[in-house]
């Protein structure tokens, strides 16, 4: 047996040459070196393959390979980096090709989860930079949960958190700040379970969810790069995305009565109080800047979706 778990990474690239290797520089230095990465590349036309080759020739933990198929998307073509790893790796993380790993990130994040084996997953805070690495005054959006009459902030002191927070997207679940347990991820379907670009994550979590709490790490180990053509940066789609997995799982549920009361309680949670408390967050910041006629259509609409009674607990 392996005194330490092994960590298999998969990254999926396309035209991330500018940024791929500083990436795989940061992966390779991290503190923890028990792990094995894949770099799987999904059509780049730029030097991104030949960037992943250069860092295979220099650390024999390093695999770079053209996918199956060129414009597969993000979430196949980490399945089949995925793939590539073998059924011997005990955590599966999948970091996106142009950010940047703190070097503390995998050591934390497998210590995270051996603390707690009944966890299938966990994430962690994260910094945003911008395109040229510069930090960016954006911070990590919090987790939001039910409370018994509105919308609680989940505090940090609180590891686990609740499937109707992953559901609604109230918590900032990214794939390349999460790191799955192996066996949970291949159980749950993994990303061939929801295969379109956009929400995968949250998809996935919720499946894991199921059967295991997810985590929170609060330390920022992770600096996400926000730049131009970014699908996460695309708030339409982003939405259309979210809609489309809550209408999945309402369908889900309905044939599923063990799965039912869950979704029931997610989309209570979702409509009648996130939906409200985030309108009465927007009216806050409109009356500071002075827009009060703006900031009472907030607090009106919050007050159409508001329910007050409380919702029964699983």
């Amino acid at each position: 047996m392996r005194a330490r778990p092994l960590v298999g990474i998969a990254v999926p690239v396309r035209d991330a040459e500018p940024w791929l290797d500083e990436m795989l520089a940061s992966v390779r230095a991290q503190t923890y070196r028990e792990w094995r990465m894949v770099v799987v590349d999904d059509g780049s036309e730029d030097g991104s393959f030949e960037v992943a080759c250069r860092h295979r020739r220099a650390d024999p933990r390093i695999e770079a390979t053209p996918g199956p198929a060129a414009g597969r998307g993000a979430p196949l073509t980490r399945a089949h980096g995925r793939a590539l790893l073998g059924k011997d790796v005990d955590y599966l993380y999948f970091p996106d090709a142009d950010d940047l790993l703190e070097p503390g990130l995998v050591g934390r994040l497998v210590e995270r989860l051996e603390a707690d084996p009944a966890a299938v997953a966990v994430f962690c805070r994260y910094t945003r930079i911008d395109e040229t690495g510069q930090p960016l005054d954006e911070p990590t959006p919090p987790r939001i949960a039910m409370s018994s009459h509105w919308a609680r902030r989940v505090p940090d002191t609180e590891p686990r958190t609740p499937f109707e927070s992953l559901y609604g997207w109230a918590a900032p679940a990214m794939e390349p700040v999460t790191m799955f347990r192996a066996a949970d991820y291949d159980a749950a379907g993994g990303w061939e379970g929801w295969p379109e670009q956009g929400g995968e994550s949250i998809d996935l979590l919720c499946r894991m969810a199921l059967s295991g709490p997810v985590l929170f790490e609060p330390l920022p180990l992770y600096r996400y790069r926000r730049r131009e053509g970014q699908h996460s940066a695309d708030a339409e789609r982003l939405s259309t995305a979210a809609r489309s997995i809550r209408g999945a799982w309402m369908r889900r549920a309905a044939s599923d009565p063990a799965l039912l009361p869950v979704v029931e309680r997610a989309e209570f949670f979702v409509e009648h109080r996130l939906t409200p408390r985030l309108g009465v967050d927007a009216a806050l910041r409109l009356v500071r800047r002075g827009r009060a006629l703006s900031a009472a259509r907030f607090l009106g609409g919050a007050a159409r979706r508001y329910r007050w009674r409380a919702f029964p607990e699983l």
